[in-house]
């Protein structure tokens, strides 16, 4: 049995088809993270790439620009925003300490950046039971892991602990926020992060 079909609607769907087989298809980038599994309170700072310092309006200071963190370089030492007040250093991948004291032109950079709805000022996270933030007056500073590359930072207090989950072959870790897992059979990590799961022999990921 014979049928019609309008015109306009057969011009669409060939145009439809000629664009589908004349597609470029584009390479997809699979190349996994970097980790590192850290056994006590850490804060990753992820830099793109090598790291690019700019002048600001402060006087004497430039901002580290590749980042979404606050790091501000005058004087020959580095301010990073952190919690309530600033930690600094002589060098980017530390060590870190409390400045007790910040120059003018930190606070500066400060006030002008802070209106970027991209920029993190790493303020924290409230305490379930007390509702307050972090201060760098009573809180123990978290480790520093400064990363040039695309990285995962996963947190454990203190050693690894783990737990059987009922009905698999699957142990998860207990005391980290992050999902962790193991399967028995052959005793490979599983993590999920950004929506992938990645897998290793071991947490060190060799």
């Amino acid at each position: 049995m014979a049928t019609t079909l309008p015109l306009d609607r057969l011009e669409a769907d060939l145009a439809i088809l000629n664009a589908q087989n004349n597609a470029v298809t584009q390479p997809v980038r699979n190349t996994p993270p970097a980790f590192i599994f850290a056994q006590k309170p850490s804060v990753l700072l992820q830099v793109q790439g090598t790291p690019v310092f700019q002048a600001t309006a402060g006087a004497g200071a430039e901002r580290l620009v590749n980042t979404s963190v606050l790091i501000v370089r005058t004087g020959g030492q580095l301010y990073l925003h952190l919690w309530d007040g600033y930690l600094k250093s002589s060098d980017l991948k530390g060590p870190w300490t409390r400045a007790t004291s910040v120059p003018s032109s930190v606070t500066s950079v400060e006030t002008a950046v802070t209106a970027s709805k991209s920029l993190d000022l790493l303020t924290g996270r409230k305490d379930p039971k007390t509702g307050a933030l972090p201060s760098l007056k009573s809180t123990p500073i978290s480790d520093i892991v400064v990363a040039t590359q695309s990285t995962s930072l996963v947190v454990f207090a203190g050693v690894p602990q783990w737990a059987p989950l009922d009905g698999t072959q699957l142990m998860y870790a207990t005391n980290t926020v992050s999902r962790v897992f193991q399967y028995l059979p052959t005793q490979a990590y599983y993590v999920l992060t950004s929506g992938r799961w990645f897998t290793a022999p071991a947490l060190s990921g060799s």
